[in-house]
């Protein structure tokens, strides 16, 4: 609890000297004569009520009441008039002029302070009030502000499940961070491959932080970067606002979470280049396989249809000689060499059939080159 101030004002240096010497041990008095303005000792020592004498000379407490009113000083200041003057019309002026409470001469002491000490719970509660207001309108802000923000994050998380390659995966890091009113670099581990994000980055030093972060803590804060490990990551986050405490701790939260997504998407990415890797690696051991077996059937075929153009050559040199030597009458040998030809016309006829054997297994390497 603050020490109310009060200001009197009074153009009888008696009633001032009473007031002070009654009040000055439990309030902080200034006093005035009303000769200086009121306004500018107002802004001077911000007074929190004022005792105002509606006759002052030249000019009226009514007056004065008026133009502080209409001036610049806090609107909760608290106007008290003091006055001999007690009729329904003075007081009706002194409420139509702006004041508060007010007064007659002469004063009880003893009143006025139980109304100053009223007054100053009241005054002492209404700081609270505000001051209350203040904290939950804060945290209301803080808060939407942090959901909102995690609501983003939720959103990154949401939109990686649909990506499966590192440039992707960079482009909307760096869309989440440049959100917050940051920026970002990044290096991608995977075994001995490092691939680095942007990747015209032309600062020397920057390339090397990326380079040994691997080594490093898993958080670093240096000025107004903020470096990030994980064992498939660095993050180089920069223009972390430090002025502000509340919001670079509540980024550097965010950015922990952040690095926890792309760590965990980088993790399937690479499952995923391993199980691409162990299939290409299937398909082609497959191929070699098949071209293997396929070849020697080719040449099984190939020595089979030689084997029988062999047989049949023999066998129709055979023929020719036998149906000489037998003597057959020329319908006959006729005959007998008409079925030898359809079963020549009947071997040809298999051998096109390899042959169209032979371009299906050659469409089967090349789709298998494809799915390669």
């Amino acid at each position: 609890m603050s020490q109310l101030t009060i200001l009197a004002v009074d153009d009888n240096q008696q009633n001032l000297n009473l007031l002070n010497a009654a009040l000055h041990e439990r309030f902080n008095i200034i006093l005035s004569d009303g000769t200086e303005s009121i306004e500018a000792i107002c802004h001077q020592h911000q007074p929190d009520i004022i005792l105002l004498d509606i006759m002052l000379g030249n000019t009226s407490g009514y007056d004065i009441c008026k133009e502080l009113r209409q001036s610049s000083v806090k609107d909760d200041l608290i106007i008290i008039f003091v006055s001999a003057l007690s009729s329904l019309e003075d007081k009706l002026s002194a409420y139509g002029a702006g004041g508060d409470d007010y007064i007659c001469k002469p004063i009880d002491i003893d009143i006025l302070e139980q109304k100053l000490l009223s007054l100053e719970k009241r005054i002492d509660q209404h700081h609270e009030l505000e001051h209350q207001y203040e904290s939950a309108t804060e945290a209301a802000f803080t808060s939407m502000t942090y959901s909102s923000e995690l609501g983003q994050l939720m959103s990154f998380f949401s939109s990686t499940l649909n990506i499966f390659d590192t440039e992707s995966l960079y482009a909307a890091t760096q869309s989440l961070v440049r959100s917050f009113d940051t920026n970002c670099s990044a290096v991608f581990r995977f075994d001995n491959e490092n691939i680095r994000y942007p990747t015209n980055i032309n600062s020397a030093l920057e390339n090397e932080i990326l380079d040994l972060s691997e080594c490093t803590e898993r958080t670093i804060s240096f000025g107004h970067n903020l470096l990030l490990n994980s064992p498939h990551c660095s993050l180089l986050i920069k223009k972390i606002p430090i002025e502000n405490e509340e919001k670079s701790g509540r980024l550097k939260e965010h950015f922990l979470i952040l690095l926890e997504i792309i760590e965990n998407r980088l993790l399937f990415i690479y499952n995923e280049m391993q199980k691409a890797a162990e299939r290409d690696k299937a398909i082609s051991q497959l191929s070699e396989t098949l071209e293997l077996d396929l070849n020697r059937i080719k040449k099984t075929l190939a020595d089979k249809e030689l084997q029988s153009q062999n047989i049949l050559s023999k066998f129709e040199i055979t023929l020719n000689l036998k149906l000489v030597s037998i003597g057959l009458a020329e319908e006959e040998e006729i005959e007998i060499l008409g079925v030898l030809q359809d079963t020549k016309e009947e071997f040809e006829a298999l051998l096109n059939t390899s042959i169209d054997l032979d371009n299906e297994i050659r469409d089967i390497f090349n789709l298998l080159k494809k799915v390669h």
